[in-house]
């Protein structure tokens, strides 16, 4: 079974990947928290490594626990199922309903503070006789908010953590249905983000594609034409909100990106999520418009997070995440 470990290093989040047999444990710095989670092994297949969704709901043994020395570790944890947020409901080894069904899970953890529990869902997405995805992930405090719009910065909060995915045999139909939206321009690689990613580069290494670079998705003013000027705030008039969202690099896979406004699944000109077929060299440039009727504070948290569909998630397996964004309720 694939598992993943990421290690803070220093307090800059530079991060290294390694492999475990036993758990996936996911860390952050020691001023902000930190945590490890993952799954406790004994619920897969061992010779396959897989789960199994036979039409009724699976259920996966798991842990959380508190990382941070000497602080208050806050952290919400979600799952997606083939690229979609996947709601769960989390109950203890009696049956005990530990959490109810929810889209995000939030933990205050003192260090050494542990939690074993059952992950219980009905998959949300998945083609019956194949495998598909499941991912779970981490944003760490999830519970700042810049306090005005003359510092809308989110710096480190929110910061995403996830590990590789497990893969679900779906052995039975899947009732739910989601609708997709794609309303997506692709645009040759503007000369503009070669320079940005350059910076990311050594000096001896040439930008061939955008293939070669990590996955990015980021948030741009609507119009601006893959000008490298990224959104600090986004307006929301009248309960209706209209910006760009620009991705590109990784692989040439099917990715589903899903919007969150105050850590909840938010949907996209009536869509629950946006689906798009990357093309290897190219950036898309997706024309985004959100539906917030039921926006009530001021100040909101806006993010996006991508990751691959259907078997994919073999080719680009992880999840993807623009930075936070302030979203002003006028």
């Amino acid at each position: 079974m694939k598992k993943n470990v990421l290690v803070l290093i220093t307090i800059l989040f530079f991060i290294l990947s390694g492999c475990s047999q036993e758990t996936m444990e996911q860390y952050s710095t020691q001023e902000l928290g930190g945590f490890s989670f993952g799954t406790l092994g004994a619920d897969v297949d061992e010779k396959t490594g897989r789960f199994y969704y036979y039409g009724e709901e699976i259920r996966i043994h798991y842990h959380i626990e508190g990382r941070g020395h000497g602080v208050l570790s806050e952290m919400a944890w979600f799952a997606f199922v083939d690229g979609i947020p996947q709601p769960t409901r989390l109950e203890k080894e009696t049956g005990e309903i530990f959490r109810e069904t929810s889209y995000m899970h939030n933990f205050s953890l003192n260090f050494g503070e542990r939690f074993e529990f059952y992950v219980v869902f009905i998959p949300v997405s998945g083609v019956q006789g194949e495998q598909t995805s499941f991912i779970a992930g981490g944003l760490l405090q999830p519970n700042f908010l810049p306090t005005s719009v003359e510092q809308p910065f989110f710096g480190f909060y929110h910061h995403l953590f996830a590990p590789l995915p497990n893969e679900i045999q779906i052995n039975s139909e899947i009732y739910n249905t989601h609708a997709i939206y794609i309303h997506t321009n692709f645009f040759e690689i503007p000369q503009s983000l070669i320079d940005a990613e350059q910076l990311f580069l050594s000096s001896d290494e040439d930008v061939i594609s955008l293939r070669e670079f990590i996955p990015r998705i980021d948030f741009i003013p609507y119009g601006e034409n893959l000008q490298i000027n990224y959104e600090d705030v986004i307006i929301a008039r009248n309960g209706n909100a209209r910006f760009q969202l620009l991705v590109y690099g990784g692989q040439e896979v099917r990715n589903r990106i899903t919007f969150f406004v105050n850590h909840q699944p938010v949907q996209v000109n009536n869509a629950d999520f946006i689906e798009i077929q990357m093309i290897n060299g190219q950036v898309a440039l997706i024309n985004v418009e959100l539906e917030l009727d039921n926006l009530a504070d001021d100040l909101n948290a806006l993010y996006a997070i991508m990751m691959a569909a259907g078997t994919d998630y073999l080719i680009q397996d992880n999840m993807f995440k623009t930075p936070t964004i302030l979203l002003v309720n006028e």
